[in-house]
């Protein structure tokens, strides 16, 4: 099995899931959005190529203008699944 998590900040480790996923030895691959807050990475692995995708929260607001650039191509990779 081989599953895409999504991570938005680079402080936003996967924690308790990613520790679990590991221990049953499931491959994962960490897209890191904002590793650069500046120039945030929407250019997703593609999900046909994982039998998963986990998408972590944020220390930003979903809702706020200033983020849609990432927001949004992110629901649309996620409603395509």
């Amino acid at each position: 099995m081989h599953v895409l998590l999504i991570s938005h900040e680079p402080l936003g480790a996967p924690g308790v899931i990613g520790r679990l996923l590991h221990e049953r030895g499931i491959e994962t691959l960490t897209h890191v959005v904002l590793e650069d807050p500046a120039a945030p990475t929407t250019d997703f692995p593609d999900p046909g190529e994982f039998d998963a995708v986990i998408s972590f929260g944020s220390f930003c607001n979903a809702y706020d203008p200033s983020v849609r650039g990432w927001v949004e191509p992110e629901i649309a990779l996620i409603s395509d699944l």
